[in-house]
């Protein structure tokens, strides 16, 4: 009995062998595209009875047979047809073509896998399971042999007959936005050079590198001047006015409305950012913008153009009984000029007309700035008031309300016609034409 019962145990070991490379193997097929026929069709797993005709022993054990075969049917349960997977990929919108290698071999952290396409140092890729659920990311250490890589799992885990997908565009973003860190903005530039986002990351980038090395003895420079962009009739100060690049206050005007921008970093990538004229009297007249080279240190003159935030004078006219008065004049003293209210009785002063030195008005406009003036209403048929405001420069100015009186007869109405003609017809005897009555001789 001893004799009969070891080539039955050598016979399921053989079948459990068999049984557990057909599991492999399917896990492999689905990275395959199938020659001539459906997706994801396959040839059918090999079967567990050829298995016992390989010794004569198990034609003699008949009800060992039917056990061995009990213990087999299991089996594969577990892998799914397939057309089965096919499905799933649709389903989350994942192709066979995704899966670019697939798993051999884990031991810890590290992951042997098969990727025939190739694969670069640090690319990065997704661990499915066969029933594509996400298990992990890995990244690529190194490669072993042509086709063979040696990876590391930096987030979850991963299992011999696992598939590989890479890591795409928008998962890559997400996961170097999460990280926010030049190492990680900097991979992102090495495996997707040509992507849609590179000019937003290299400007990401660029920021961090200026909060950490600026000023930088090494880097480049730039330097310029802030000139105002339009005449006025007094001197405005550009001195101590904030220069900004991008986010960053970098420097400040000297009396002149000079600056001089030293210690700018060195980057990889080329990147444009804007240059800005920061102070709360003056308004940029157009963008500005700063190209920076790659590795090699920027050195440019720019010079901004500015205008005078304006300085406004507001207010409303109204009548005794609180409502809106539209279209009435409203000038100042010391003179700006004249505007009209609107539908809501209300004005906006934000500029004067040019006047020479003995008070004779000149072509053109200039910005209104702050100082104490008195503010003039009149609409025809209302008489004129006014009001006073100590105005302040580069802001807006609300004035007092205006009430204006009406000074015409339609003010007190038009009378009632309720005369009885009737009663006052015998006055009618005493009414005579133009021109009647006695003649006397001269």
């Amino acid at each position: 009995m001893k004799i009969k019962s070891l080539p039955i145990l050598l016979t399921m070991a053989l079948l459990g062998a068999c049984l557990w490379a057909d599991q492999g193997h399917a896990a492999m097929q689905i990275r395959k595209k199938p020659e001539g026929g459906a997706e994801g069709a396959s040839a059918p797993a090999p079967a567990a009875a050829p298995a016992p005709a390989a010794t004569p022993a198990a034609k003699e054990s008949a009800a060992a047979a039917p056990a061995a075969k009990e213990s087999a049917a299991p089996a594969p349960a577990p892998s799914q047809s397939p057309a089965g997977e096919e499905d799933i990929a649709k389903a989350r919108k994942m192709t066979i073509e995704s899966f670019v290698g697939s798993v051999v071999f884990v031991r810890g952290d590290k992951i042997l896998a098969e990727i025939p396409q190739g694969a670069k140092k640090n690319e990065r890729f997704v661990v499915f399971s066969s029933r594509l659920k996400r298990l992990g990311r890995a990244v690529v250490e190194r490669e072993v042999s042509k086709g063979m890589f040696m990876l590391k799992i930096q987030r979850g885990s991963g299992g011999s007959g696992d598939k590989l997908a890479r890591e795409t565009e928008k998962e890559a973003y997400a996961r170097v936005r999460a990280a926010d860190t030049i190492e990680a903005y900097d991979e992102f530039l090495q495996v997707f050079p040509q992507s849609q986002l590179a000019g937003r990351i290299s400007q990401r980038l660029y920021r961090l590198k200026l909060r950490e090395s600026f000023p930088d003895p090494q880097g480049g420079s730039v330097f310029g001047q802030v000139k105002l962009d339009e005449q006025v009739s007094q001197e405005i100060p550009l001195a101590r006015t904030m220069i900004k690049l991008d986010r960053f206050v970098v420097g400040m005007t000297d009396d002149s409305g000079k600056f001089n921008i030293d210690g700018l970093p060195v980057t990889k990538y080329p990147v444009t950012l804007k240059l800005t004229a920061k102070d709360e009297k003056f308004q940029m007249s157009q963008d500005i913008f700063v190209d920076i080279p790659a590795a090699s240190p920027v050195k440019a003159e720019k010079n901004i153009g500015v205008k005078l935030t304006p300085t406004y004078l507001v207010g409303s006219v109204y009548d005794k009984n609180g409502s809106p008065l539209r279209e009435a004049e409203v000038w100042t003293s010391p003179y700006t000029m004249e505007v009209l209210t609107d539908e809501k009785g209300q004005f906006k002063i934000s500029r004067k007309k040019k006047i020479d030195a003995s008070g004779g008005l000149l072509e053109g406009d200039e910005p209104l700035m702050g100082r104490d003036y008195k503010i003039y209403a009149y609409r025809k048929g209302y008489g004129a008031e006014s009001v006073e405001i100590d105005a302040r420069n580069f802001t807006e100015n609300k004035a007092p309300e205006i009430e204006l009186a009406r000074q015409d007869p339609y003010e007190e109405g038009v009378p009632a016609l309720d005369a009885d003609l009737r009663a006052n017809l015998d006055l009618m005897q005493f009414v005579v034409p133009a021109g009647a009555g006695p003649k006397v001789n001269r």
